[in-house]
């Protein structure tokens, strides 16, 4: 189960679109995508960004990253890369998003 908030869903799934379609605000088919616009509040954690939960905080978010960009993928004729990186080959190691990372979504 992801922990995303159907407004972030939203949110990110609109970018995707964007970028999908060519029209992304970052680079036409490419679009920047924020580690804390995927997460939920932790005021423990928002205070102490390099405490102990930080890496299972960045671990997560890229969980959440991908599962909506295979979900996406599979609805969409496209090919998505994560920062380089096809979602097949995240998925064979762990990943993680701490800050931000870039989106590209080529038409099939």
């Amino acid at each position: 189960m992801l922990d995303i908030t159907h407004s972030q869903l939203i949110d990110l799934w609109e970018k995707l679109l964007d970028a999908y379609g060519g029209i992304s605000s970052y680079n036409g088919d490419t679009t920047e995508i924020y580690a804390y616009t995927l997460q939920s509040r932790n005021p423990y954690l928002d205070s102490n960004p390099d405490g102990d939960g930080s890496l299972n905080r960045a671990f997560n978010t890229m969980q959440i990253l991908k599962s909506v960009c295979l979900l996406f993928q599979d609805r969409h004729e496209c090919h998505i890369v994560i920062d380089g990186k096809t979602l097949g080959a995240l998925n064979g190691e762990p990943s993680y998003l701490p800050h931000r990372c870039y989106v590209q979504i080529t038409k099939l």
